[in-house]
């Protein structure tokens, strides 16, 4: 190796010991899987998603922790701007249509997902 290049890092071993953890559940709607929204982190995105849906105070409570957990398995996968990024376009473009709360942040939804190897249903 030359002097002043560092070997990259293998992220392979923790990505793995991470996604082997229990899986999420598979949400209908990006918004139930982004943005930190306001004071309170998740809760309101979770609660305009679960209104939408037809949710309970449960099913809100559940989106939110699911939410922060793959917020920090973010920033220990080395992809919280990735996954800033989502969230910022979801809290943005996050809407209901019917009874799907959605958003039009594929190219993001893609980076997080290529950078985290992790899943997130649209």
């Amino acid at each position: 190796m030359r002097p002043g290049r560092s070997r990259p890092v293998d992220r392979a071993p923790r990505a793995a010991a991470l996604r082997a953890g229990p899986r999420f559940p598979r949400w209908t709607g990006i918004a139930l899987a982004l943005t930190a929204a306001g004071c309170g982190g998740y809760g309101e995105l979770c609660e305009a998603a679960m209104k939408c849906r037809g949710g309970n105070d449960a099913d809100t409570e559940a989106c939110a922790i699911e939410l922060d957990r793959l917020e920090q398995r973010s920033e220990l996968l080395e992809c919280a701007d990735e996954w800033s990024s989502l969230a910022a376009c979801v809290e943005q473009d996050g809407r209901c249509e019917g009874d799907q709360f959605s958003a039009a942040c594929d190219a993001e939804r893609t980076a997080w997902e290529q950078c985290s190897d992790l899943e997130l249903s649209l």
